[in-house]
């Protein structure tokens, strides 16, 4: 009788998805603020979960061209490491679940680094990163049939922008960021069962803009903040959406 039962859910599963999903994932925030850490080898460590935007086109055994749609609907867990090289200069890597890891470099144009912040202390930054990451064997099913397709692809990410803070107090920093990204997946089908799509070429390209404001409270131990991201998609061949986010970011500074 289980396995009965087993086999019913499995028919109701593979008969009631629509079929399988080509699909990219745009993160929101990049958890930088305005603050360079002020020291060399001074560094810290950021964290968080937050949601972005999810571009997808449904593929079957009978598709012909490409339907991308992006809404609101992933969380992403993200970390980013922030190591001082020099009293104005910060360089950093973003690693996220859904995302090319981010190499990057801030630069503090003026105000106070956050060695010396205080209270009314000002600051501003710009900074800019950049990833890529390969995707050679990603498999999606693609039901109610039993074919599979191959999608092998590349997504590049490349975020710049700056951001400005102020200290309200000596422990709480009011930051503020504008940031634009560029997000091009390009690649290529195998997929022996549908020959329209079969080693034929596809791209996703889009040029984003993302908002952020925060409030950071400095403490000796563990940082607390509290972050409201608002990212707006700008896609060539899709259709756009806007996702606004309220997150909680932990960091932790290390001498």
């Amino acid at each position: 009788m289980v396995l009965g039962l087993i086999h019913l859910f499995l028919i109701f599963f593979l008969t009631s998805c629509g079929g399988g999903l080509l699909r990219t994932l745009t993160p929101t925030t990049n958890l930088l603020t305005s603050e360079v850490q002020g020291r060399f080898l001074k560094t810290s460590i950021a964290g968080t979960a937050s949601d972005g935007v999810d571009t997808s086109a449904p593929i079957n055994d009978e598709t012909t061209s490409l339907n991308f749609d992006s809404k609101k609907s992933f969380t992403q867990v993200a970390l980013s490491p922030q190591v001082g090289i020099s009293s104005r200069v910060d360089i950093f890597t973003k690693i996220g679940s859904h995302s090319p890891i981010l190499y990057g470099v801030k630069w503090q144009m003026f105000g106070t680094p956050k060695e010396l912040a205080m209270r009314n202390s000002n600051s501003f930054s710009i900074y800019m990163s950049g990833g890529r990451n390969r995707y050679q064997a990603q498999w999606e099913s693609n039901f109610p049939s039993t074919s599979f397709f191959k999608a092998n692809r590349i997504h590049t990410l490349i975020d710049y922008g700056f951001l400005f803070g102020r200290r309200l107090l000596d422990e709480l920093l009011l930051y503020s960021r504008y940031c634009v990204l560029i997000d091009e997946t390009h690649g290529k089908f195998d997929y022996e069962d549908n020959p329209n799509l079969d080693q034929t070429k596809f791209s996703l390209e889009g040029k984003h803009r993302s908002l952020g404001l925060g409030l950071l409270w400095h403490s000796p131990k563990v940082n607390i903040g509290l972050e409201y991201s608002q990212l707006k998609t700008n896609w060539k061949s899709a259709s756009n959406t806007t996702s606004d986010s309220i997150l909680f970011i932990l960091s932790r500074d290390f001498d």
